[in-house]
């Protein structure tokens, strides 16, 4: 199947996890000439929240990789129910982004961006002055208007207003350029994307959060660990913060 991804690079590993939203079987993980993993095993089930944990260079973030399709195993399976959408937090930013943070922060919010686009085409057929393309857009205008209220994007605004606010974004800051921003701002900004996407809005996501609080203030921290507790999506994380892995994580089977 096409990677659902925004990188060529990307082959995020769906395939049989038997029920399970995240499956490994007997996995050989090894940087150079270290083994990190061998014949290790893990099933995640849906809607569970699990930490990753483990001393600094012990292969945590290297595993969360090859869960994200960015680089392989050595051997054994991982396979990810091909009805999840994958949304992976690594440590890059926005830099270089022309998008406003407001902007930037709804951009892959493909679904509801896919609707609007849509009415917008339909409301403009509809004011032509050719009688047929009129038509036309009356007919799809009702469809358009379901679309719109199933995709949830008539709660939008709050569900963004939600995500900025508790991360601490005042605003007057949701009309600044992300490429003004300092380089913590902007790891905000990937992270709230993050939670606006497919992968974070429902029990059909995989989050896979590699240190997500290494730029978050403690107001910042303790919301995040309130909204992956609250979430419906399967989540994986890597942190060192007794809180974010004490609050919301259940144990594995």
């Amino acid at each position: 199947r096409k990677p659902r991804d925004d990188h060529d690079d990307v082959v995020i590993p769906y395939g049989n996890a038997s029920g399970a939203a995240l499956r490994m079987t007997e996995v050989m993980l090894s940087v150079a000439d270290t083994d990190l993993l061998s014949e290790a095993n893990m099933e995640v089930m849906p809607g569970q929240v699990v930490g990753l944990v483990g001393g600094n260079g012990c292969g945590k973030s290297t595993l969360i990789k090859c869960i994200a399709g960015k680089r392989s195993v050595q051997d054994g399976t991982i396979a990810i129910s091909p009805d999840l959408e994958v949304g992976y937090f690594e440590q890059t930013a926005v830099s270089g982004s022309q998008l406003t943070v407001y902007q930037e922060a709804r951009a892959r919010m493909d679904r509801i961006n896919a609707a609007e686009a849509a009415l917008k085409a339909a409301e403009q057929a509809c004011e032509s002055s050719d009688d047929v393309e009129a038509c036309r857009g009356a007919d799809i205008l009702m469809d358009c208007l379901a679309e719109m209220e199933a995709s949830g994007a008539y709660e939008a605004e709050k569900r963004i207003a939600n995500v900025l606010d508790g991360l601490g974004f005042a605003r007057s800051q949701w009309d600044v350029k992300c490429d003004d921003l300092s380089g913590g701002w902007q790891m905000r900004v990937a992270l709230a994307r993050l939670l606006l996407s497919p992968a974070g809005s429902g029990d059909k996501g995989l989050l896979l959060l590699d240190e997500p609080t290494n730029h978050l203030d403690e107001a910042a921290k303790r919301w995040l660990a309130n909204w992956i507790k609250e979430s419906p999506c399967t989540t994986l994380i890597i942190s060192h913060e007794a809180e974010l892995l004490n609050s919301p994580c259940s144990p594995l089977a």
